[in-house]
């Protein structure tokens, strides 16, 4: 258990899912777990996002530097580490941070998106009276036989 706190750990946890492909490595989810303490969510949320400013920063040298796969990278942590922040700020009245981590969120996964070899494209979702955002992504776009050539169009 990472968490002092069980509800913490709960939220946190699935962040852990990533390690296997880039995501926050478990130094990182040690370093913010251990930022928390025995804080409350305002701690949780503050470690969360001051990592995720981290990693946005880290990203924009990166690129600034002519290394795009790195700050692609980087870009995802920040979003998974903005996506995880918010999670015990829920309720009524919506907590600004809650918003602001979310925009955070959002605008680091379609930095990062828009990097890929075949970058998604931007949906708008209408639901109710307002549209939910959507970034679908091609699941193999380059997917090819082990000759080189590209598999057949089903």
């Amino acid at each position: 258990m990472l968490y002092l706190n069980a509800l913490f750990e709960d939220l946190a946890s699935p962040a852990l899912a990533y390690l296997p492909y880039g995501g926050i490595d478990f130094g990182e989810a040690v370093a913010t777990a251990s930022a928390v303490g025995t804080g409350d969510a305002s701690a949780f949320y503050s470690a969360r996002t001051d990592a995720a400013d981290r990693c946005v920063r880290q990203a924009q040298q990166a690129e600034s530097a002519g290394h795009g796969e790195s700050a692609r990278a980087l870009l995802l942590k920040a979003a998974c580490f903005y996506g995880i922040s918010y999670r015990p700020l829920f309720g009524t009245p919506v907590d600004s941070r809650l918003t602001a981590a979310f925009d955070g969120q959002m605008d680091a996964f379609a930095k990062a998106v828009a990097m890929f070899d075949s970058p998604a494209m931007t949906l708008h979702v209408p639901y109710e009276s307002t549209t939910l955002p959507a970034l679908p992504a091609p699941c193999c776009p380059r997917r090819r036989l082990r000759t080189g050539r590209p598999l057949p169009k089903r």
